[in-house]
């Protein structure tokens, strides 16, 4: 279904309703050149033998080697604590903006619920886990809460330290079943869809991904592989956006490889106790008995465990497996995720394109590392903005360049009143409600043309997504507008504003909005988890 819309823009320049700003360039984002020389940027966190963090380290202290060559650090910066102060919530309701971005934490953390693939069990153990979790965070530390139970990856909150707000996504999202007739990506499509969401985030972002099953095989240079050279531009991606994935199993305890069925307790069954082996998993009329079919069902859970430490290792994250404690495992995440070390160098010696390069970081003291191990020589990844360059290929639009400083925005995002009702063109269907969303952008943020130098063009984009993940519309635009040439050059930091009215299916909504100068690809970007009522 096609979001029914109406577009207008205010053709005057508006008074600034969003204050300037001066807009941070995140430090040494990592890059690559069309030439032979690419710099190289990694994140490391440094811990002792009892996992804490290990602070106080100097750059002498590393020794990088790529391919075993040894390199020369060119930036190095040593992270301790965290601004706490993010939020992506608005304290005014249906008032939203991306301008947290100016002021960036020194890591951000997300929660991947990825509960597809779980029991009933499973989720509802989950489910008081991250109550759990929500209800003992501490005073401003905020969290994102993502869910891929659908086809798509959904933003259930965006950063917020809200408990209210947290609680509530978690109850959206777990329990949840999947729908047999849907189509789902892989985890590696998974993760390329976070991190176009997360691409305008600058520096490390955590992602504490609470799976029960994963089928993404991240190990170093498998890319190059025939077979999976689908896995090239993902980790091409999930470097660039500087993501650490940290798997939490929630099964919770399984049985460890090669354990004989005979040696497991009596009746024991279910993730929550010893084992995984349980009676309900033997297929209807098979001849095999629980403990017959426990050597497969062992092995499974073997290769699961290792291709989610796999996936930990390569991205410098941390694998949670074999445990009970699914709270205490992301609390040791949150707790010291803003303690790491950035390094930077340019490699001596790239001639190979298309190729991997391998990563060896030690420190003089030999505490344990967690670093991203290589990366590839060439410029492929998937786009940093999924959604909007999807329905770019449908446009003359250019499309947009996440990877530049971002637009700071606001979006007013209200029901629309009996009048913007009854401008608009189309019919909206009774299981939709009319919606106005206001854009607030800033006139220095757009190359202006034509006469006067007072002529924008400005790309919008809208997609609206249910909890599943369903894409329920999408409408793009592309506006010309002319401001007010007299009022541009007294006040050059004001805003203009560009009102679109959009028909939002009822229910809970996710209303994906980009806004974009298409003259230099510039673009700004807010998700929006918005509950849509009958009146």
């Amino acid at each position: 279904m096609p979001l029914r819309s109406a577009l207008c823009a205010a053709l005057v320049l508006l008074m600034p309703a969003i204050s300037g700003h001066a807009q941070q360039q995140p430090a040494h984002q990592p890059f690559t050149l069309h030439t032979q020389v690419r710099e190289v940027l990694t994140d490391v966190t440094v811990t002792d033998a009892n996992g804490n963090p290990v602070k106080g380290l100097s750059q002498a202290d590393f020794h990088i080697y790529d391919d075993d060559h040894p390199q020369t650090i060119s930036s190095f910066t040593a992270h301790a604590g965290q601004d706490l102060a993010v939020t992506g919530s608005s304290s005014t309701p249906g008032i939203y903006s991306n301008r947290y971005l100016t002021h960036p934490p020194a890591a951000y953390n997300i929660v991947l619920i990825d509960n597809k693939d779980a029991d009933l069990i499973d989720q509802l153990y989950l489910s008081e886990e991250l109550i759990r979790l929500v209800k003992n965070l501490p005073a401003g530390e905020p969290l994102a809460i993502y869910s891929a139970n659908g086809p798509r990856v959904v933003l259930m909150q965006n950063f917020t330290d809200s408990h209210a707000l947290l609680l509530a996504a978690v109850h959206r999202a777990v329990p949840h079943f999947r729908d047999t007739d849907w189509y789902y990506d892989t985890d590696a499509a998974t993760f390329a869809q976070l991190a176009g969401d997360l691409s305008q985030y600058p520096g490390r972002k955590n992602v504490l991904w609470f799976t029960a099953e994963t089928n993404m095989h991240l190990f170093p240079g498998i890319g190059s592989s025939r077979n999976y050279g689908y896995l090239h531009p993902l980790y091409n991606t999930l470097e660039s956006e500087r993501i650490a994935i940290y798997p939490i199993d929630l099964r919770g305890l399984t049985v460890a490889r090669g354990q004989p069925a005979s040696a497991l307790p009596s009746g024991q069954s279910g993730s929550r106790g010893v084992t995984n082996v349980d009676a309900g998993k033997v297929p209807a009329g098979s001849d095999l008995t629980p403990a017959a079919n426990a050597g497969a069902y062992i092995d499974d859970i073997h290769v699961q465990h290792q291709l989610m430490l796999q996936a930990a290792e390569v991205t410098g994250g941390h694998a949670f497996i074999n445990t009970n404690g699914l709270v205490k495992a992301a609390r040791q995440v949150l707790d010291h995720s803003a303690d790491y070390y950035t390094l930077v160098y340019t490699p001596n010696d790239i001639h190979h394109q298309d190729r991997w390069h391998h990563v060896r970081i030690t420190v003089t003291n030999g505490y344990h590392l967690s670093y991203r191990h290589g990366y590839y020589v060439d410029d492929s990844g998937f786009s940093p903005s999924q959604k909007a360059l999807l329905l770019a290929k449908k446009t003359s639009l250019p499309p947009p360049d996440a990877h530049s400083q971002p637009i700071i925005f606001q979006a007013h995002v209200q029901p629309a009143t009996p009048a913007e009702r009854s401008a608009m063109k189309t019919r909206i269907p009774g299981y939709a409600r009319a919606y106005t969303v206001q854009y607030i952008l800033p006139a220095a943020d757009f190359t202006p043309s034509g006469t006067a130098n007072s002529r924008v063009t400005v790309g919008t984009a809208a997609v609206v997504m249910n909890d599943a993940g369903l894409v329920l519309g999408h409408q793009m635009q592309k506006l010309q507008l002319q401001l007010n040439a007299a009022q541009l050059r007294k006040n050059p930091n004001g805003n203009f504003a560009v009102t679109q009215t959009l028909g939002l299916p009822k229910g809970h909504d996710h209303l994906y909005l980009a806004v974009w100068d298409t003259s230099t690809g510039r673009m700004g970007t807010l998700n929006i988890p918005l509950k849509v009522t009958r009146h």
